[in-house]
């Protein structure tokens, strides 16, 4: 398909189309032509960014959300992608970072919460993940996503806990 026919609403219409039918590599095809248009707007950048993400490019997606979040610092959605690129990344302390400017913002933002405990957990930093999933779970309704999710991890986390303190472990030294 000659990309050049179209204009840059057309390209990232026709992204946005190609993402939403799982066309990833059409869409990052549509993405790519309108980047390089003069008038792209900054929304194709979070939309190549989310694309690169999902094929685990995770450099080029944490440059293009940084450049996203340089023209539109109060975008959370992109902020909070960036911490997931991280995350996935293994960069786990750049991303609870990145999460805890979000939560300066929006204390209760569930994602955030969630995925800042689990970063915290495997950094062995239960206390901190405890107190993200407690904010969450006081904060988000029951039906949230996050919320399940938080409860859940909670339990184990408990769970481990108390088999833990009730494990003499003085008979196996």
């Amino acid at each position: 398909m000659d990309l050049e026919k179209f204009d840059t609403e057309e390209l990232i219409a026709l992204a946005k189309f190609d993402l939403e039918h799982d066309k990833i590599d059409f869409a990052l095809e549509k993405i790519k032509s309108a980047l390089e248009k003069d008038d792209c707007p900054l929304e194709a950048r979070g939309i190549a960014a989310r694309l690169y993400a999902q094929i685990k490019l995770f450099d080029k997606a944490a440059m293009l959300y940084k450049e996203f979040l340089v023209a539109s610092p109060e975008s959370n959605t992109e902020r909070f992608q960036l911490g997931m690129v991280n995350l996935e990344s293994g960069n786990k302390e750049e991303a609870i970072s990145i999460w805890s400017n979000l939560l300066e913002q929006e204390p209760t933002h569930p994602p955030s919460l969630y995925y800042s405990a689990v970063a915290l957990i495997e950094l062995e930093r239960q206390d901190d993940a405890i107190r993200h999933l407690n904010v969450l779970l006081q904060s988000a309704p029951a039906d949230n996503l996050y919320f399940g999710k938080a409860k859940e991890i909670l339990d184990k986390m408990k769970t481990s806990i108390s088999v833990q303190e009730n494990t003499p472990s003085s008979l196996y030294q």
